[in-house]
């Protein structure tokens, strides 16, 4: 399995929400929360199955820090995915 951070862009390879591109806002043992900045927003992240998500690039060091201290807004979280043709993300800072 592979090692997925926060901050990762990955793409999901199973379930209804298959091909789409998130950003890894937390992790939880085998899971990992995603967001999109849309559909999946900060507030409101989606929890995924490791096993069922692709690392496809990392976030730029910039919007990583601002995950870090959860100051990321969703606007930025779209702005990144466009680079890899996103659709949904979905993060969450408690």
């Amino acid at each position: 399995m592979e090692r997925l951070t926060l901050g990762d862009a990955v793409i999901s390879l199973r379930g209804h929400d298959r091909e789409t591109v998130y950003v890894v806002v937390g992790e939880e043992g085998s899971f990992v929360r995603l967001a999109d900045g849309k559909s999946r927003t900060l507030s409101a992240p989606k929890k995924k199955n490791r096993k069922h998500v692709k690392k496809i690039g990392a976030v730029d060091a910039a919007l990583l820090e601002k995950l870090r201290l959860c100051g990321a807004g969703n606007e930025e979280i779209k702005y990144f995915l466009k680079a890899f043709g996103g659709k949904h993300v979905e993060i969450g800072c408690d």
